[in-house]
């Protein structure tokens, strides 16, 4: 691994800088066809994703709390997910190898991360020009009501990258080819996409007392 990859712990701290440091995606994409194993890949994570944290009202506290439980539970994601994932915002003009991003558990990232947000089941399959992973770009909303409780902290860094994380509709999940398994996720933005939630609205930051 390059050597711009962080280290240290699977951390809510660490966990919140690279949510909240985003950026759109500005490289062109292109619709591609998986091969088997990234294909069996998708087949038995989008409706497990689907299921389990499925599109509800962004202040649904007790939605979030199924997510996160479906998830922990969910046996396709340790088959399907590595135990360890990288995590982080795409950085437009930098190679994969070079992005800076962070190494997360999988038992951490599946209860911190990722009940953060709603699947609508729907995603397309890409490549980025030539690069040999094929990418699953998962449609989802941001949960931006809950109470502050449920974010991680800090909430100061919640605060400070507010904007940026509502702004968040896919997820970018990199398959690697070989095994069949996801190893990195990125939150993008896709521009001019209607919103998975009816009256989907920005919302206020948690406090940054915590209530």
């Amino acid at each position: 691994m390059s050597g711009n990859r962080r280290n240290g712990p699977a951390a809510g701290a660490v966990t919140l800088a690279l949510l909240l440091l985003a950026m759109p995606v500005g490289a062109a994409e292109t619709e591609t066809t998986p091969g088997a194993v990234t294909g069996a890949t998708i087949e038995a994570l989008m409706p497990v994703l689907a299921a389990a944290c499925p599109l509800a009202a962004p202040e649904d506290a007790a939605a979030f709390e199924r997510c996160r439980s479906a998830l922990a539970e969910a046996p396709a994601l340790r088959r399907w997910l590595r135990e360890e994932v990288l995590w982080g915002d795409p950085q437009p003009d930098t190679a994969f190898w070079q992005l800076k991003l962070a190494p997360f558990a999988r038992e951490s990232f599946t209860t911190s991360v990722l009940p953060l947000f709603m699947f609508s089941g729907a995603y397309r399959v890409t490549r980025e020009g030539t690069d040999s992973w094929v990418e699953l770009r998962a449609r989802v909303a941001f949960r931006n009501r809950l109470p502050a409780r449920h974010y991680p902290l800090p909430l100061d860094a919640v605060r400070a990258g507010w904007a940026a994380l509502q702004a968040t509709n896919e997820l970018v999940m990199r398959i690697d080819p070989a095994a069949g398994a996801v190893w990195t996720l990125l939150r993008s933005h896709k521009p001019d996409t209607e919103p998975l939630v009816p009256g989907y609205a920005p919302a206020d930051p948690p406090a940054a007392d915590g209530q």
